[in-house]
């Protein structure tokens, strides 16, 4: 079981992170386009030949093998970038589902801070508070937002559902 910090710093790693999540998908997806121009432009697949050598078709054959493995190693990993893209987006949409759970403060805390670089001294003086009081509730929002996304272990709470039933 992860510790309660864990989660936390999961989630400011991620915030931390997240204009490099948006440049590695445009990297990822510019490189399957290549390798998709690569499986289509590859088309010289050599034919047998039938003569007086005695192994008759059979380099050719190995090529044409050579060359069925090669389109097989690039689906591979066409799949594996595919693969990360989705892990990548699901993990930027909990992101901004969590920063869409706060309130308005917290929300311009957060994104000012790890999506437009600003200090927090920038931001104490945009909202009329301290540089301590913005950093101390961007650390809250963030607590707040591990909570969100990975439920109420990640808040050091025991998950506790409460039924009410009316007749």
């Amino acid at each position: 079981m992860r510790a309660y910090n864990e989660y936390v710093n999961t989630v400011r790693n991620r915030l931390r992170n997240y204009k490099q999540f948006e440049i590695t998908i445009e990297n990822l997806k510019a490189g399957i386009a290549a390798k998709e121009d690569d499986l289509r432009s590859d088309v010289n697949a050599p034919i047998s030949k039938y003569g007086d050598m005695p192994s008759g078709g059979k380099p050719e054959l190995n090529a044409v093998e050579s060359a069925a493995e090669r389109h097989m190693m690039i689906r591979r990993e066409i799949d594996a970038d595919l693969h990360a893209i989705a892990e990548i987006e699901r993990a930027m949409e909990m992101i901004e589902r969590s920063i869409a759970g706060l309130n308005d403060v917290d929300q311009r805390l957060i994104k000012g801070h790890y999506f437009d670089g600003l200090t927090w001294e920038e931001l104490g003086s945009e909202l009329y508070y301290s540089e301590k009081w913005a950093r101390e509730r961007a650390g809250k929002a963030v607590k707040q937002m591990a909570g969100m996304i990975f439920g109420p272990k990640a808040v050091g709470r025991p998950v506790q559902t409460q039924f009410v039933f009316t007749s």
